[in-house]
């Protein structure tokens, strides 16, 4: 990703914001400029997905047009169009997080090795 020489700022920064505004007195008086932020945070989430999937050879198509506000943060809510298996990229208390259920457990043999260690 280094050689990518991506500016990683440019998506930490509207995560930052939501943070910020997250916590502030702002959020209750100002739903119209906290959603504006939301969408940012949830935006820079998109591209740092897009991101990840431009290092995989993934032969599938994904929709990530909605998100859902969790207790924490934002969560993007990814779906694979191939399999219908949903993930979510969010932030928690933590950090950023991804998430999914194993609905298709039975697909985890075709998992190359170096994924599950």
């Amino acid at each position: 990703m280094k050689k990518q020489k991506k500016n990683f700022d440019s998506l930490i920064e509207p995560i930052n914001n939501y943070l910020e505004s997250y916590h502030a007195e702002q959020r209750i008086t100002n739903t119209e400029a906290h959603y504006s932020k939301t969408l940012d945070c949830v935006n820079a989430l998109a591209q740092i997905f897009e991101e990840c999937l431009s290092y995989g050879n993934f032969k599938d198509e994904w929709d990530y047009d909605k998100f859902y506000e969790f207790l924490y943060g934002p969560e993007l809510i990814i779906t694979s169009i191939k399999t219908n298996c949903g993930y979510k990229l969010g932030l928690n208390d933590k950090g950023l997080y991804l998430s999914m259920h194993l609905h298709y457990s039975e697909n985890l043999r075709y998992i190359d090795d170096w994924i599950c260690k």
